[in-house]
């Protein structure tokens, strides 16, 4: 009964994880003008969440329907929240965009950092809370001793 209820929460934190990269991770507003990027279209290595969400869901769904793999699927589990939490923080503290206006016809102009104030949004952080509830999942299900 276990091993299900541990997949079932690896299985959900990939869901998350992979969702997550698609919402809004970044936004900025200059005189008025509300912008945002989600998280794979501000940093390209943020497309390996939805990979790694991927990866997780598997192991979820191994560890849920085959109790006796459940050593492979906890260490795919919290590889995968492990890396996962890696970039997600990563891109969460050191924000990897610029706010650029563009005029219709015009050069893309980057706006000065004193004028417009890029910050993390909540998607961000969810995603290392994601992360981090499917490694400690993989790490239960690493743990827990097999049954006799």
């Amino acid at each position: 009964m276990i091993e299900r209820t541990l997949g079932a929460a690896i299985a959900l934190a990939g869901a998350a994880l992979a969702g997550l990269a698609f919402m809004p991770w970044y936004a900025a507003g200059t005189a008025g003008v509300p912008s945002s990027a989600s998280g794979v279209d501000a940093s390209g290595e943020l497309w390996s969440l939805p990979v790694l969400g991927a990866l997780a869901i598997a192991a979820g769904l191994v560890l849920a329907t085959r109790p006796d793999l459940r050593r492979a699927a906890g260490a795919l589990a919290v590889a995968a929240g492990a890396l996962g939490a890696l970039w997600a923080t990563r891109n969460a503290l050191q924000v990897p965009v610029r706010l650029v206006l563009t005029e219709p016809g015009g050069p893309p102009v980057a706006v000065a950092g004193d004028l417009a104030r890029i910050r993390a949004e909540p998607a961000a952080f969810a995603a290392i809370g994601a992360a981090a509830c499917c490694g400690i999942a993989g790490l239960l299900a690493l743990r827990r001793p097999a049954r006799a």
